[in-house]
């Protein structure tokens, strides 16, 4: 028996599956979570710098200290997201970076900047960020999961975009602490009401299934509800706990595989608008360099999500950090701009 994503009753109009309203709250959550991102903080770092009086090196401590700080927080959300999910969740970190984002136009010192970035922006950021997100669309959706979660990531991509620009001109008119007060007041907006007013923790609480289709369907069904969804959608859907998760040595390099994966790519993108600037370029065409740039990663991620739906992901996950590894080495590589 096929069960559509879209609900169908005989005699009245198709209603959209709800996992897509999640997914449409996801991708709001996105964007105010790249507020607080290397590519955003970038266009702030010469700024920043000269007004605090610290070094490009010292200023990259604030990134170095926010990851750490958000590896150390995943456990502790992960459990939280588990127990009350996603909603409650959301609706806190946006309340708490958007206070933090209109914090930091307030700071008149590096140390105050770093401890509302430590203390407010990035553990709000932890609580509606992509762990949050992607746990709350992947209990929505199985068949469809790939899709649905590269459409909520593409207000990443979206924001990664528009973004340089947009901060570039704020500056020019409002200042560096005037633009953060904007993101802060469109973090709040973004993610709180959407977070309260439309997130909702699994689709059996509403009477459906993941990918759609009313409850009365499973069961119907002859067979096992699990077993036979498993089969209908070709996807292995066993849930593991945390402490057997722990266990086992995939967890353990899928962790680490990330992790490494992203520190190029998070210094390429806190310093390249530095670098483009150095080069004696206006700093609106430093913020069209960056986002160029951009312009892939929002691009790419419903083509990963689709070959994801039908592909084996450890191959895909092997292929992205092959060509991310190449363009950082081609990059290196680089001759100098004076070079004959």
């Amino acid at each position: 028996m096929s069960v559509s994503p879209l609900l169908e009753q005989p005699g009245k109009r198709r209603a959209i599956y709800y996992g897509w309203v999640i997914v449409v709250v996801g991708f709001l959550a996105h964007i105010a979570s790249a507020f607080s991102i290397s590519s955003t903080l970038s266009v702030f770092l010469k700024p920043l710098s000269a007004d605090l009086g610290i070094s490009r090196g010292t200023f990259s401590l604030i990134r170095s200290g926010e990851i750490l700080i958000g590896a150390a927080a995943a456990p502790v959300v992960g459990t939280l997201m588990d127990r009350y999910g996603g909603r409650w969740l959301m609706a806190a970190g946006g309340l708490i970076s958007g206070a933090g984002f209109i914090c930091l136009g307030q700071t008149r010192d590096f140390i105050q900047f770093m401890l509302v970035r430590w203390l407010l922006v990035t553990p709000g950021d932890s609580l509606m960020g992509s762990l949050v997100v992607n746990v709350s669309i992947a209990r929505w959706f199985v068949r469809m999961r790939g899709r649905a979660l590269a459409i909520a990531g593409m207000g990443h991509g979206l924001t990664k975009v528009c973004m340089p620009v947009i901060a570039a001109a704020l500056m020019l008119y409002i200042g560096w602490r005037g633009s953060w007060v904007v993101f802060g007041v469109f973090a709040l907006l973004l993610v709180v009401a959407p977070a309260v007013l439309l997130m909702r923790r699994s689709p059996e609480e509403m009477g459906l299934l993941p990918d759609g289709g009313p409850m009365e369907a499973r069961d119907a069904a002859a067979a096992p509800p699990k077993r036979r969804y498993a089969k209908r959608t070709g996807a292995d859907n066993v849930e593991w706990s945390r402490r057997e998760a722990l266990r086992t040595p995939v967890f353990w390099l899928i962790a680490v595989t990330f992790g490494v994966a992203q520190i190029g790519v998070t210094g390429l993108n806190l310093h390249v608008f530095s670098y483009v600037t150095d080069q004696g370029h206006p700093v609106l065409v430093a913020a069209t360099v960056m986002s160029v740039i951009a312009v892939m990663q929002f691009s790419t991620p419903i083509v990963w999500g689709m070959l994801a739906d039908r592909m084996d992901n450890g191959v895909l996950n092997t292929a992205k950090c092959a060509l991310q590894g190449a363009g950082l080495l081609l990059r290196c590589f680089r001759a100098p701009p004076n070079a004959a």
